[in-house]
């Protein structure tokens, strides 16, 4: 029967043996792993590695004893294991493997991926109710079997995160923000459930987490481990022991629907040493029961009777952040809406309410209207309180950065330069004097490229070359424009950065341009092509900056940049990088890593402060 799930009770003293133990008998009970995995074939084992938890919290990622036990089992049956994730957006997937025990793993001679850095396809969704293709990191189909691995815990969106959910990880940033604010994240997961069908989960509930999950709530020592074919039906006998009834399971039931899994107990057949899911039953504590300490008079919530828990509870999630950082005030006189607005109540709706949730998309012209199903916190946080506010409340779990790395053109100043024209004029000069190809394809390369490539020049033809550059740097620079909150977030910066300008362009030229925007005294150096031997996308600008600081290591630098050059740079340089309007397909056929892509300067403060693990 797959409809098998077994649950495992570990002794009350466990040790890291009793868990090695509960997994392959929680496997076995489960009617094993013989028939599906193959030998000579490879399995993606995916734990949750959600993000760093706070240092006195378990249960927010998968322990990687269990991760380990799996691996194990299925090297056993003659198949090559793989431990793969990526983190949340704007988390380092890295940083949460060297604190968390994977990094012994990968010692001891696993294989432990970092998903982030892998390439990226498409794949088709034959039956997809949101989308019609996905993307996915590679992996997913260069393996011949896929295994989640999840941790027990709640979650403040969807009430709970299992199995299923643990499948995002399968899935670039890019992607897991538009499940929120795009497809809507109940359809979506289930599309990508039904794509890559994993044949296998296996539960961490050694320490669960209760409370407002998935990162931070309260351990809970569960010492328990719970395992299946049907996700579904994993995920449900899961939930079923946290307390929650079938129908508060959003998910898993849009996958019984759609016939990806079993949901209801007369469906399921449980094994394993527990005969009674009520002797072990606890009733976690979820996001609803904060509401009460979160709500006061200061401001209005609008809650429909229809209102979905994804944005009921995103609301909620939300107000913790904010009366945790301390900005309560700011949400004084706030009307707040989330589910369809009930009859008659469009009427009172002034441009300084916030609409939350897709199904307000109709009244977004009335009031500050924030998408998604549900949508995610920061944008909701940001249109309660405004933009910037939420500050440091996650400092302590993320990367602690001191000092940014700023492009120019189109990043701080848009200087209106014609790149496109600078490259022509190059490349001409360069045929003309016969110190490059005619069959080299134009499209793929940028100014500094084409320098690269260009044989040696003498003298003159340098001087001639600078002097096409530096003029239509000179003419674009004459009717450049500030960026939209550029002066506003620097001010902010520079209280807590060392900042500093790297440019392709002259160092005078940039000086003068950061001169007339009043923006020069927020910089600590300013660096162009007189410092550089090479141009970006050459790391040697990076490199020159950091070794005037030798006091701040690599890992506490950032760049922030308009262009894959710039991620480049900063990538080869051996620092974090933050697009700013970035051509992301650039991004990914360059294979730039990067932190996230922004779309308003005003975003990078609570990018640098902030990090949204839902």
């Amino acid at each position: 029967m797959n409809n098998k799930v077994s649950i495992i009770k570990l002794p009350s003293n466990y040790q890291d043996s009793d868990i090695i133990d509960g997994v392959r008998q929680a496997i076995k009970q489960a009617n094993g792993l013989i028939e599906q995995i193959k030998p000579e074939t490879k399995v993606l084992i995916t734990p949750n590695l959600v993000a760093v938890p706070p240092e006195d919290i378990k249960g927010a990622i998968t322990s990687p004893v269990v991760t380990r036990a799996v691996a194990d089992y299925i090297t056993e049956l003659g198949a090559t294991p793989i431990i793969g994730d990526s983190s949340a957006v704007g988390v380092n997937t890295e940083d949460v493997i060297s604190v968390s025990g994977y990094d012994k793993l990968r010692k001891l001679g696993y294989e432990v991926r970092d998903l982030k850095t892998e390439p990226v396809v498409n794949i088709p969704v034959p039956f997809g109710k949101a989308l019609k293709q996905l993307s996915v990191y590679r992996i997913v189909k260069e393996v011949d079997s896929i295994i989640t691995v999840p941790v027990m815990k709640t979650h403040d969106q969807l009430e709970v995160s299992l199995g299923i959910k643990n499948l995002k990880g399968l899935i670039p940033d890019k992607t897991k923000k538009a499940f929120h604010n795009e497809y809507g994240l109940v359809h979506a997961v289930n599309d990508l459930l039904s794509s890559i069908k994993p044949i296998f989960s296996v539960i961490d509930a050694t320490y669960a987490l209760e409370g407002l999950g998935p990162v931070y709530g309260e351990s809970v020592n569960m010492g328990m481990i719970l395992a299946g074919k049907d996700l579904v039906s994993v995920d449900s006998v899961a939930s079923e022991i946290m307390g929650l009834s079938k129908d508060e399971l959003l998910i898993e039931n849009e996958a019984n629907k759609r016939g990806l899994g079993k949901l209801n107990n007369e469906d399921i057949q449980i094994a394993g040493n527990v005969k009674d899911i009520s002797n072990i039953k606890r009733s976690f504590t979820r996001v609803k029961d904060f509401g009460d300490k979160l709500i006061n008079d200061d401001f209005k919530l609008v809650f429909n009777e229809n209102v979905c828990t994804g944005c009921k509870n995103t609301v909620l999630s939300c107000l913790d952040d904010i009366h945790t950082e301390g900005f309560s005030d700011y949400l004084k006189g706030t009307q707040i809406y989330a589910g369809p607005i009930p009859k008659g109540y469009d009427q009172d709706i002034v441009d300084s309410d916030v609409l939350i949730g897709s199904c307000l998309a109709k009244h977004e012209e009335l009031g500050n209207y924030v998408p998604g199903c549900p949508p995610e916190n920061l944008p909701v946080i940001e249109a309660m309180i405004g933009k910037g506010k939420i500050g440091m409340r996650y400092s302590d779990i993320q990367q602690t950065y001191q000092g940014i790395i700023f492009d120019l053109d189109n990043t701080l100043i848009n200087s209106k330069i014609d790149f496109g024209k600078m490259k022509r004029e190059v490349f001409n000069f360069f045929l003309d004097n016969q110190l490059i190809s005619s069959d080299i394809e134009l499209s793929y390369h940028t100014v500094s490229t084409l320098i690269e490539q260009a044989n040696s020049t003498t003298d003159q033809q340098e001087e001639r070359l600078w002097q096409i550059i530096t003029s239509i740097e000179a003419e674009g620079m004459s009717k450049a424009e500030l960026e939209p909150g550029a002066k506003q977030v620097l001010e902010e910066l520079t209280k807590d950065y060392t900042l500093t300008v790297l440019t392709n362009n002259s160092t005078r030229a940039a000086k003068k341009a950061l001169e007339k925007f009043q923006l020069a005294d927020f910089f600590d150096l300013v660096v162009g092509r007189a410092e550089m031997e090479k141009l970006k996308p050459s790391p040697c600008g990076v490199i020159y900056v950091l070794e005037q600081y030798p006091e701040l290591s690599y890992d506490k630098w950032v760049m922030i940049g308009d262009s894959w050059i710039d991620g480049k740079a900063a990538q080869s340089g051996g620092i974090s990088f933050i697009g700013y309007r970035c051509n992301e397909n650039d991004l990914t056929n360059k294979e730039v890593n990067y932190i996230t892509n922004i779309e308003s300067l005003e975003h990078l403060l609570n990018i640098l402060f902030w990090r949204d693990y839902r």
